[in-house]
């Protein structure tokens, strides 16, 4: 039985080669493999790999960046909402090395302009928290909230052997909180 692939089957599997295998997997002939499906499917939904790409980068960008701030904004209490958001992102940053692919590809125009749009809308809403939390600093904090971010993101893709043990993942996601307003995960 054939099964006929949709656009989104397309991209889900770009993405996924993307978190795997890096932005180069993003490619025609692996991803036909990979979906037992020929290069005619793909030329079926896409003009050309471009396409593609920019599609799977739209879809990181939705899945991390704008279905992430949605889900969080959903938390009435800001200081709560700031720890929900903390402990997600440093989890992630902690397990996987997208962002970190993607930041290698940075001078890839592609990569370039959904990078600047990600980290704008990022910052923008750190800033927004760090000040609905009257934090001193709103601006600096969320700046330096983000990088620890980026920093662990890219820690994370050159030394995965490091990572803190499950049983330490807890309290060192408190520890980063913690570095960013000294005195949040124990007066919250």
């Amino acid at each position: 039985m054939v099964v006929a692939l949709s656009r989104a089957d397309w991209v889900e599997s770009g993405l996924i080669s993307l978190r795997s295998a890096g932005f180069d997997a993003i490619a025609v002939e692996p991803l036909a493999k990979s979906l037992g499906a020929t290069k005619g499917s793909f030329y079926w939904h896409f003009a050309d790999r471009a396409e593609l790409v920019a599609a799977v980068l739209e879809l990181w960008e939705q899945r991390e960046t704008t279905d992430v701030i949605a889900r969080v904004s959903a938390i009435a209490d800001p200081r709560e909402r700031l720890q929900a958001l903390g402990s997600a992102a440093y989890a992630h940053a902690a397990t996987g090395t997208t962002l970190a692919t993607l930041l290698a590809h940075g001078d890839d125009p592609r990569v370039t302009e959904v990078l600047r749009r990600v980290t704008r809308t990022r910052l923008a809403f750190l800033e927004n928290l760090y000040a609905e939390c009257d934090s001193d600093h709103p601006q600096l904090r969320g700046r330096l909230a983000y990088a620890l971010y980026l920093g662990m993101a890219l820690l994370r893709a050159s030394d995965p052997a490091g990572d803190p043990p499950e049983e330490d993942r807890e309290p060192f996601f408190a520890l980063a909180l913690d570095l960013m307003w000294p005195g949040m995960t124990t007066n919250s």
